[in-house]
């Protein structure tokens, strides 16, 4: 008997140059599917129950995937993610009904801290601004920030967060980090230095890129007395998750002109409201979840996730499995 797979991403051959190999791959292994690249009407969770019904695997991007869904979806045995996030799956109730959660750790590093880095540049030297007075029929030169020979802090250095360094060393740039977690062989060797407390890092820093992930402690990470902390002259980056940055603190800072820059790819709630406030804060650049959004990029990323699909079809336990002890709780 074959399994069943629900695919949720916009599975596109242009996007992603092999995806006809990834497609043989998941029939090779035993795997029919359904192709449903609607995200936004997939948030329903009626909706995804139905679609769910009869799957054996979910692989797609971060829908929300709730407790209510998994009862209701009892054959489900696996959620295999084309990305690193998961606070948007009910990981707990996953393990209780035996439910395998994977991710694809490390996939999209480089192309989510090379975007982190274009956003950093694009704010910092007005870009977006300038295009918009060209647009709008006028000619006037803008001046900003040099990213050159400055001090970039890095909220998160993990995978992402080590490739932005990287890629900041190319412009001459100190670099500080604030983790909970430490890689002193990595810091040694990279010419980078771990501050021992979030606002120390602040004050310091002309650039702040946040890269870690969103969980209980992080949750609300960078609101009003952290913004507080940072330069005037100081550009925001956030491409991890929404929650870590609280958007009506962002938005009164750059209102009042306490921060000069910043730009965000990810929100509390996705897509973005039409009338969130956040679409009116000034110097700010807007962006659709998009920092994995290379043609290479997708590409690993779809070839990952359906590896692991399969992987735990076969019992096996691949890198980015979030609840091994789900295992236990299998009938």
């Amino acid at each position: 008997m074959k399994k069943r797979a629900f695919l949720n991403m916009i599975f596109d051959p242009a996007l992603a140059p092999h995806m006809e190999e990834h497609y043989a791959y998941l029939r090779d292994n035993g795997y029919e599917w359904e192709l449903y690249p609607d995200f936004s009407t997939i948030r329903d969770e009626q909706l995804l129950i139905e679609k769910l019904r009869d799957a054996d695997v979910y692989i797609g991007a971060g829908i929300p995937y709730t407790a209510r869904i998994m009862e209701a979806c009892p054959r489900c045995r696996a959620i295999c993610r084309t990305g690193v996030g998961y606070d948007s799956i009910d990981v707990d109730a996953a393990t209780q009904h035996g439910i395998a959660v994977a991710i694809t750790p490390g996939v999209s590093a480089e192309a989510v801290a090379e975007y982190a880095f274009s956003l950093m540049a694009a704010a910092a030297r007005r870009v977006v601004e300038v295009d918009r007075t060209v647009r709008s029929g006028h000619w006037e030169r803008l001046v900003g920030c040099s990213l050159w020979h400055k001090t970039i802090g890095i909220v998160g250095l993990g995978r992402i967060g080590k490739k932005l360094a990287q890629i900041a060393h190319g412009f001459d740039m100190q670099v500080l980090a604030y983790d909970q977690v430490h890689d002193e062989a990595f810091a040694s060797s990279n010419r980078i230095t771990y501050c021992d407390s979030l606002d120390e890092m602040l004050e310091r820093c002309d650039f702040v890129s946040i890269h870690t992930n969103l969980s209980d402690t992080t949750r609300g990470l960078i609101a009003k007395p952290q913004l507080a902390r940072m330069k005037p002259t100081a550009v925001l980056v956030n491409a991890a998750r929404g929650g870590i940055l609280v958007e009506a603190d962002l938005c009164e800072a750059l209102s009042e002109g306490r921060i000069a820059a910043a730009a965000l790819d990810v929100y509390e709630r996705e897509p973005l409201a039409p009338d969130h406030p956040l679409r009116q804060a000034p110097h700010l650049i807007l962006s659709t979840h998009n920092a994995d959004s290379s043609f290479e990029a997708k590409d690993a990323l779809i070839q990952a996730a359906f590896h692991n699909a399969v992987a735990l079809g076969r019992g096996e336990t691949p890198e980015g499995l979030v609840n091994p002890e789900c295992l236990l709780h299998r009938n």
